[in-house]
């Protein structure tokens, strides 16, 4: 059977709304008045089991179609092929790059604030200069939004490419 890293998702999604819904049901079944109608929290606790254990298979399903897609990552005038995964864990590093260049940029004057570096020590003593000018920042911040677009673009191809996966349940995917 072939499967796309979109069909994965959305089947995964799906198994975990429900066992969001299963987990409510669970906290709501263990407490029942004499008038209450309530599912027994053994028949909840299975459906909790079975829907864990589908995520689980759709999670190891999903692993081995990141590894086994490769994605063309285009940026700055080169082509790279790497595998799903690793353009998935890049993009999440060059998000938190970004995050990290912005706040190099954010001046502050108040150095009691938690994490702020303080910039003079004396109203008479000279202030700290910044190491990183305004133009580099903007410059580095448009290659890593850059590289950024490019690993999202070949992720989001990536996801549409159909791969072959034998021991997986057609019910799981509907």
């Amino acid at each position: 059977m072939q499967v796309t890293g979109y069909q994965l998702r959305r089947a995964l999604k799906r198994l975990e709304r429900r066992r969001t819904l299963l987990q409510n049901q669970w906290r709501d079944c263990l407490h029942a008045f004499a008038d209450e109608q309530k599912s027994a929290p053994a028949t909840v606790l299975d459906q909790l089991r079975e829907c864990e254990a589908q995520i689980a298979l759709l999670q190891t399903v999903q692993a081995r179609y990141n590894l086994g897609v490769t994605v063309e990552v285009r940026h700055g005038g080169a082509v790279e092929a790497v595998p799903l995964l690793e353009a998935i864990k890049r993009l999440g590093g060059v998000a938190r790059l970004e995050m990290t260049l912005k706040s190099a940029t954010q001046q502050n004057e108040n150095a009691y604030l938690y994490g702020m570096q303080q910039l003079t020590r004396n109203v008479s003593e000279e202030r700290a200069a910044s190491q990183l000018a305004p133009d580099q920042a903007a410059e580095l911040t448009d290659q890593l939004g850059d590289l950024a677009d490019a690993l999202r673009e070949a992720i989001a191809v990536g996801n549409q490419a159909a791969y072959e996966v034998d021991d997986l349940d057609p019910a799981l995917l509907a």
